[in-house]
């Protein structure tokens, strides 16, 4: 069959149209030819839209990692972004509370970390926050001023939209059969319905999310056999009632311990329409569908906590996502490695990408050109 199918070349071969894929081919794409791949229909199907969709500052992670670093530099790469392409956005600013007194010293811990690394983080008045939004259970509450909201799908249609202007060739509906290292380039064989496309590329980027670690394995299964991504599942439910006295904010419980999850928080979406979500649960498919047993119980449980007048009646099923962790049950950071000292020159593998991933997303684009040996001339700014 192969023989049959004509052979195409390109600089950059990028797998996944995610926003990770998506922002690093829009970047790649001013350096030369480039391609993306996605298994869908159309690009941001997955993770991408299935998510919080908030900005976030860059509080919780540790200093020396990347999914602080790349965080905090894409948060103000995003909001630059948003206001020089008209994205829709809205710096709400987010409560971290704590709903009693054993959650302070969290707090206190979450305060330390944010001013070490020069991110605005400010204690409220507690007087100002119970007379502002009397309804919000705390004995303490952090202010972190940066943090904001974003319509993700407008962020996606901007990095395919410069993809696309500088001549990008994107695949839909396409699978990967087979990668192979070859000299100096990689050769792919892939699938769009049943015809047979063969691609060569000098650059690969797997960017392909929930199946990262399986198309490292495809690349060499001996190589990337470590690696493994957890599917964990998070549920929102949507809210019809009323919380807010004051402007609308978002409202996060303190983290789950290892920072697995941010707890079950309060956010708002561009419209001020509010949703809950999303709760941590590990799962060994792929599948958006709700599954758990007495959800909006267990929901108005951790709501209550801080929220104790919500209204269980009001609560209804959303939506699902799923995040790829590279740990069940600890911090784990971003895989972005340009895998030379593997013996595989020109491919970065990017694994176990989940939030904070949306916001760090041009600041990763960014490090991927950087890893291939491109000059800053045409990053995100």
């Amino acid at each position: 069959v192969a023989k049959h199918a004509e052979t195409i070349y390109s600089d950059h071969l990028i797998i996944g149209g995610g926003v990770i894929g998506l922002a690093t081919a829009a970047r790649l794409s001013f350096q030369g030819p480039t391609i993306l791949l996605e298994k869908n229909p159309t690009y941001g199907e997955e993770t991408s839209s299935r998510n919080s969709e908030v900005i976030h500052a860059g509080i919780y992670y540790p200093p020396d990692s990347l999914k602080t670093q790349t965080c905090i530099r894409g948060r103000s790469l995003l909001y630059s972004l948003c206001n020089k392409y008209a994205i829709p956005y809205r710096k709400l600013g987010k409560w971290i509370v704590a709903s009693n007194k054993n959650e302070i010293s969290q707090l206190h811990q979450i305060h330390q970390n944010a001013t070490n690394l020069g991110v605005p983080i400010n204690f409220l008045d507690k007087n100002y926050f119970q007379t502002t939004e009397p309804n919000i259970k705390a004995v303490e509450v952090l202010h972190s001023p940066e943090t904001g909201i974003i319509d993700s799908h407008s962020l996606m249609n901007l990095y395919y939209s410069i993809f696309d202007d500088n001549g990008g060739i994107p695949s839909f509906n396409t699978t990967i059969s087979y990668i192979n290292k070859g000299k100096d380039y990689y050769l792919l064989y892939a699938y769009i319905g049943d015809e047979l496309v063969v691609i060569k590329t000098k650059y690969l980027i797997n960017a392909a999310g929930l199946y990262a670690s399986n198309i490292a394995k495809m690349i060499d299964s001996s190589l990337f056999k470590d690696y493994e991504i957890y599917y964990c599942k998070g549920h929102y439910l949507s809210y019809s009632g009323n919380v807010f006295l004051g402007d609308d904010k978002l409202i996060y419980p303190i983290p789950e311990p290892g920072v697995k999850g941010l707890g079950v928080h309060l956010t708002v979406d561009m419209n001020g329409s509010i949703k809950f979500g999303p709760d941590t649960l590990f799962v060994d498919d792929v599948n958006y569908k709700f599954t758990v047993n007495n959800l909006i119980d267990k929901f108005y449980e951790e709501i209550k906590k801080y929220l104790p007048s919500v209204d269980q009646t009001k609560l209804r099923i959303g939506y699902t996502g799923i995040r790829p962790k590279l740990s069940k049950s600890r911090f784990e950071d971003f895989y972005i490695q340009e895998e030379s000292s593997k013996g595989l020159p020109g491919l970065v593998n990017l694994m176990g990408i989940e939030s904070p991933g949306l916001t760090a997303s041009p600041s990763i684009a960014n490090l991927v050109a950087q890893q291939l040996g491109y000059s800053t001339k045409y990053d995100f700014v």
